[in-house]
């Protein structure tokens, strides 16, 4: 196989951000907004990565790359974390780029390479695109390591390529979704695995305790996602409600309870959803309740912000219910769209929130996960132009 294109989702969570730190659930939905990548084999003795979407094209020789000693063997069915050893020569080889997210995928992207294919003679090209925002708390580095993770594994024929049903052996999947893990580890050093399992796996999961259960009963919600552009630090953030919540406990614990509440709630109504007898118009009036009524938990933790809640209260105005998403303070939120919500509506909340200079996306939520568009099987009509490319 001379040629690879691959794609994984991004996520939103649902509900449950800032109490699963606290032993609480939460549920987590794959988002229908992906990352792409191409992998050619070529005839140099170069392996290179382009992904212009965070302005970074590098390349390295073979002998360069492969000078790489791990100090530990790398078993392929259980990877383990690299050394700070390993790292130091990745960080050594990768170079300085123009940003820390530069920086930090030319790492992931050589020890997935390194641990799965070093030592092949044969040259290869990545090239990366991703529709969604990066850094903006939706799972995008997640997205690119379940990319880089399907690709090589099956180039090196450890995990078999679907067929045009894209429905993927079990095993296959894991063995993804513990590589994927190895990038998050680089990326963000003590990761949840919400993000890549959803990546990976795609519908829904729900984690507490750091055990994650996948949801099967999801039903495909149409969803405005907004980005309201501001940079916010997950850790600041998360460190705030720590700070309140050793200070009043007993106020903050109620709170916390609540949210768990909901997602109980949410879960069941989704399940309800997927059913012969749904009272549709019913199920989404629970569904706006609990997306209200987790926002202002959200905001009573101090995590939202002054555009998050001009994100609300313009969607508020034309009927629709809207909350934070992820760690709050800047960042996204998602509106529920009904099926009784109209196009013009839609499109009139789209140009308000512009205006502010929001960004916004239609799409779903539930969709699968990873995919293998494969030319032969003729699946590469949704695949990017700039992937199309020779």
């Amino acid at each position: 196989m001379t040629e690879i294109i691959v794609s994984a989702l991004g996520k939103i969570i649902l509900h449950g951000e800032h109490s699963v730190v606290y032993g609480r659930s939460a549920i987590a939905c794959s988002l229908n907004i992906r990352t792409y990548l191409k992998l050619s084999q070529t005839k140099d003795e170069r392996v290179s990565l382009v992904f212009p979407d965070i302005d970074l094209t590098q390349s390295w020789s073979l002998e360069e790359v492969n000078s790489i000693q791990f100090s530990q063997g790398c078993e392929i069915l259980n990877p383990n974390p690299p050394t700070e050893d390993v790292i130091k020569q990745l960080k050594k080889i990768a170079g300085s780029g123009a940003t820390e997210i530069n920086n930090t995928a030319s790492i992931v992207f050589l020890y997935i390479y390194l641990s799965l294919c070093k030592n092949r003679k044969q040259g290869i090209e990545l090239k990366v695109k991703s529709e969604l925002p990066i850094g903006a708390g939706l799972g995008s580095s997640a997205g690119f390591s379940v990319c880089l993770s399907s690709a090589f594994l099956i180039l090196t024929g450890n995990v078999s390529a679907p067929g045009s049903d894209n429905i993927w052996k079990s095993d296959d999947l894991e063995l993804i979704n513990k590589w994927a893990f190895m990038g998050e580890t680089l990326n963000h050093g003590t990761p949840s695995g919400i993000d890549n399992s959803i990546a990976t796996y795609g519908k829904a999961i729900k984690l507490k305790s750091g055990t994650v259960h996948k949801l099967d009963k999801i039903p495909n919600l149409r969803i405005l996602l907004i980005n309201t552009k501001i940079p916010r630090c997950t850790k600041d953030l998360v460190a705030g409600v720590r700070r309140k919540y050793e200070m009043y406990e007993g106020i903050i614990t109620p709170v916390l309870n609540s949210m768990e509440a909901i997602v109980s709630r949410c879960e069941a109504v989704l399940s309800d959803m997927t059913g012969n007898h749904c009272d549709v118009t019913s199920c989404y009036k629970k569904l706006q309740d609990l997306i209200d009524m987790n926002h202002d938990l959200l905001r009573f933790l101090g995590v939202s912000h002054p555009s998050l809640e001009s994100v609300c209260k313009t969607c508020q105005q034309y009927g629709l219910h809207c909350k934070l998403t992820g760690a709050g303070g800047g960042g996204c939120a998602f509106c529920l769209i009904s099926p009784e919500t109209t196009e013009e509506t839609l499109q009139t909340v789209e140009i308000e929130l512009k205006k502010q200079n929001f960004e916004c996306w239609e799409t779903s939520v539930g969709g699968n996960g990873v995919m293998c568009h494969d030319p032969a099987c003729g699946t590469t009509s949704s695949i990017p132009d700039f992937l199309k490319t020779t």
